[in-house]
């Protein structure tokens, strides 16, 4: 596992990450939008210097099976169930 993460990080600045820490802030106050509160959370993050995973590098990086499905997936710890859903082509 640990070969798959080296690597993944994000790799803005820190003073591109204090600028999108900013516009995700803003954005976050402005829509309500708990989407733009995550982003915020990880911008600050990175532009206080600590390392964030891009967890779509690290999906990607895990492989895929024979049918195409990632061999990684992501859900909280303290889910008891997870689902997953595959779709041939991107929902509309």
């Amino acid at each position: 596992m640990k070969d798959i993460i080296t690597g993944t990080s994000m790799t803005e600045t820190k003073s591109k990450a204090t600028q999108l820490w900013h516009e995700y802030k803003a954005a976050a106050k402005a829509y309500k939008d708990p989407v733009y509160a995550d982003l915020q959370k990880t911008y600050n993050q990175v532009k206080n210097g600590n390392k964030v995973i891009d967890i779509a590098k690290v999906i990607a990086k895990g492989g895929v099976h024979e049918n195409f499905h990632p061999k990684l997936a992501i859900a909280k710890a303290t889910n008891k169930k997870v689902w997953c859903r595959y779709f041939d082509t991107l929902p509309q």
